[in-house]
């Protein structure tokens, strides 16, 4: 959200200000604080980056002018470490393949479920709120999530964590503070440098976490750009097929899961 906000603005200098205004206007129940935070994160040569320093090295994009004015940075350098440079070109290749294998069964599908897509999408709903209601809840579990890892240095405690359980639906999870913070920071640094199989596979070693609840943490952290896997998202999946076969494998549930451990 602040990348996107500060290409969008359109000026070579701008000030943190522009930038929580920027974000807000789409995302309003992101507090100004935790903006501002991502944005000093971002800026390497800012004297409070050096407390945020996964962010600043993986997400370097702004340089500090100093009395609160910021640069994008060269493109060039923006980006230091080689290695996610090079998943995301993988990423991108192999997205590009998925596409051009399936794009045309992708769009008769979507056309044959516009209907219902639509129709979901009006009537969402969660825990037997409103539209409106469910999707102000979900925004409080994401800012919770967002200001759990600014708390804990980039980790998610386990309050948080069962806050996002307890809005799921799910069982809480019973796990010391320091372990949960331990592996969420390890779990945010695979999702940092893009490697979002591993993040899961990290969460997915906590006991009682499954993948509708890891897919639930990484996502609604970053509900921009990640999505919740859960048994309605692989429902409407298991129709989307080519050839007789499902295009998307859907993942293994806790249970199958446990069982394959086993």
């Amino acid at each position: 959200m602040v990348s996107d906000a500060a290409l969008s603005i359109g000026k070579e200098i701008f000030t943190s200000s522009e930038i929580v205004s920027k974000v807000r206007q789409t995302q309003p129940d992101v507090p100004g604080v935790s903006i501002s935070t991502y944005i000093t994160a971002m800026a390497p040569n800012h004297p409070s980056s050096k407390f945020y320093p996964s962010t600043a090295r993986l997400h370097g994009i702004f340089e500090y002018l100093g009395d609160g004015k910021f640069k994008l940075k060269d493109p060039a350098t923006a980006y230091p470490p080689i290695i996610n440079a090079q998943k995301l070109s993988n990423g991108i290749e192999e997205k590009a393949t998925f596409l051009k294998k399936y794009k045309e069964t992708i769009i008769r599908w979507a056309s044959t479920n516009k209907g219902a897509f639509i129709f979901g999408r009006a009537h969402f709903g969660w825990n037997d709120k409103s539209p409106i209601e469910a999707l102000a809840e979900r925004n409080q579990v994401s800012r919770a999530l967002v200001l759990s890892r600014i708390r804990n240095g980039s980790g998610v405690d386990i309050e948080t964590i069962n806050k996002v359980m307890a809005w799921g639906g799910l069982r809480q999870i019973s796990l010391h503070n320091t372990e949960a913070l331990t592996v969420t920071k390890e779990a945010f640094a695979f999702l940092d440098s893009g490697d979002l199989k591993n993040a899961i596979l990290k969460l997915l070693s906590i006991n009682g976490v499954g993948i509708a609840s890891a897919s639930k943490i990484i996502g609604l952290f970053d509900q921009t750009n990640l999505a919740i896997y859960d048994s309605r998202v692989g429902t409407a999946l298991k129709s989307l097929t080519f050839e007789g076969q499902r295009l998307v494998k859907c993942p293994a549930g806790r249970t199958r899961l446990s069982s394959a451990k086993r």
